[in-house]
């Protein structure tokens, strides 16, 4: 009786290690690729930064309110 336990046992092993893997379907392995966004220049410190962060001024593009001061431009009307 003991020799039909291990028998089985060593069965179950040799099947879970051969058996087929279940591959995951092509999208749910490849990470998600954020969109391209287009890139701008701060005009007082000259950081890049994505344009839909940055802060409109008169005289260009600033990554912050204080560096549009700084520059001693203003938001455009």
């Amino acid at each position: 009786m003991r020799a039909l336990f291990w028998l089985l046992v060593l069965g179950w092993v040799v099947w879970m290690v051969m058996r087929p893997r279940r591959s995951t379907p092509t999208a749910a392995r490849t990470p998600a690729i954020a969109p391209v966004q287009d890139m701008v220049m701060c005009a007082h410190c000259n950081i890049h930064l994505p344009k839909r962060e940055a802060v409109q001024g008169t005289h260009g593009l600033y990554c912050s309110t204080d560096h549009r001061a700084a520059a001693s431009d203003h938001h455009p009307d």
